[in-house]
């Protein structure tokens, strides 16, 4: 069906399910539109943003007939901003909403029922449960001018800011925001859960400049790590240990087992193998980033058991291959997935379980396609709410032959 849309027409509708990626569906004369800052049941003036082929999206820009899930955002640039899509959305009600996406999306992609409950993650910063100070990265843009703020939803345009309530308090109470900086830059502020903080400025293809900490500390259960300011971290503070505990979780590693960490970064989960399968064991650590090999020497260099691979995760994993078989592994890929040619490299090594850790729920599912065909089941999924005020959400999937997952 042709689009008979146009870009800024308003339209009366009545808001479908949740989709994937912070959207609702709604329907007007049979064409769809994927619909921001409504809520399923909710009648809403909505006003078309940008078209597609066979679709439209908007934005809800008059609430008629309200959802009594619907809440007022606790940030005053909600709806603005394109950094938080869910604030309108009462906390219990935005697990549930992700709840049902990781659903529909295994349903779909996977043909497999999986609809784990998604769990609250305390924060250190909160007293409550209220979703907020939770981000420990955070990148903002500066105009021509100098002055900084975040993008709108699929714009390039700039929404300034005098604050930001997600983020850490040790970055909203800095004077990041209120600073001149070098026109056009990308202005990124990092803070450790040791105290250490950083900001790195960026533009076009110059080198960075870091005020600060080059490396923050990060302390994760019973190991420090150093992790470039430049490089990648979980961005809840949170968000390590419990990540850390579900792989452990998932994998029940034993003392003397060999362990993949792939698309590991720095070694967050390395520490983790490491601690279970002992000095008899070994795990081999794969990443493809050089800043990223760096901080886990810097990290592993002195663990004899620890074999670090700077490379492609899967001309890695063809050369391990060859070399014999593995007991576990966790995957970290990014939001794309891993894919089927990783996928096949991995089960080709025999283990008996294997952790994906995963950021986006589609990619995750498609992945369980390719590796029920490889002969590995889903034994398992829980999901983690380290994103809150965003539709973004965290799983880690557990994944065992299909004799042994029988």
């Amino acid at each position: 069906m042709e689009l008979t849309f146009e870009i800024g027409q308003r339209l009366e509708v009545v808001i479908g399910p949740i989709a994937h990626g912070g959207h609702c569906v709604a329907r007007h004369e049979g064409q769809v539109i994927f619909v921001r800052h409504a809520l399923p049941g909710e009648r809403a003036i909505v006003q078309v943003t940008s078209l597609a082929k066979n679709f439209a999206r908007a934005d809800a820009v008059v609430i008629v007939e309200p959802s009594p899930d619907r809440v007022t955002p606790p940030c005053e640039y909600a709806g603005e901003c394109g950094g938080c899509d869910f604030q309108h959305v009462s906390l219990p009600v935005q697990r549930k909403l992700k709840s049902e996406v990781i659903q529909e999306q295994f349903r779909r992609l996977a043909k497999i029922e999986a609809s784990p409950e998604v769990e609250r993650v305390q924060n250190p910063f909160e007293q409550e449960d209220n979703g907020l100070h939770w981000r420990t990265r955070a990148s903002f843009l500066a105009d021509e001018n100098g002055t900084l703020g975040l993008r709108r939803n699929h714009s390039h345009e700039l929404v300034f800011i005098k604050d930001c309530p997600i983020v850490v308090p040790s970055i909203r109470d800095s004077d990041v925001l209120s600073k001149q900086w070098p026109p056009n830059a990308t202005v990124q502020v990092v803070a450790g859960n040791a105290g250490d903080q950083s900001i790195v400025v960026s533009k076009d293809d110059q080198r960075p400049e870091i005020t600060g900490k080059t490396k923050v500390r990060q302390r994760v259960l019973d190991r420090t790590f150093e992790v470039s300011a430049t490089g990648f971290w979980q961005v809840h503070p949170q968000a390590p240990e419990v990540l850390s505990q579900a792989v452990i979780d998932s994998l029940t590693p034993r003392p003397g087992e060999i362990a993949l960490d792939l698309y590991a970064g720095v070694g967050l989960f390395t520490g983790v193998l490491l601690s279970k399968v002992g000095a008899t064991g070994r795990v081999d650590l794969v990443e493809s980033a050089g800043s990223g090999i760096a901080d886990a020497r810097a990290n592993f260099g002195r663990s004899p058991n620890v074999f670090l691979h700077q490379g492609d995760v899967l001309s890695v994993l063809q050369r391990l291959g060859g070399r014999g078989k593995a007991d576990i592994a966790v995957l970290d890929p990014p939001r794309s997935g891993a894919g089927l040619k990783v996928l096949r490299a991995l089960v080709r090594m025999g283990p008996r379980r294997i952790a994906y850790v995963a950021c986006d729920p589609a990619a995750l599912a498609r992945d369980t396609a390719y590796l029920r065909d490889l002969g590995y089941f889903l034994v398992g999924v829980r999901a983690f709410d380290l994103f809150p005020m965003t539709h973004h959400v965290e799983c880690v999937a557990t994944f065992a032959p299909v004799l042994e997952a029988e």
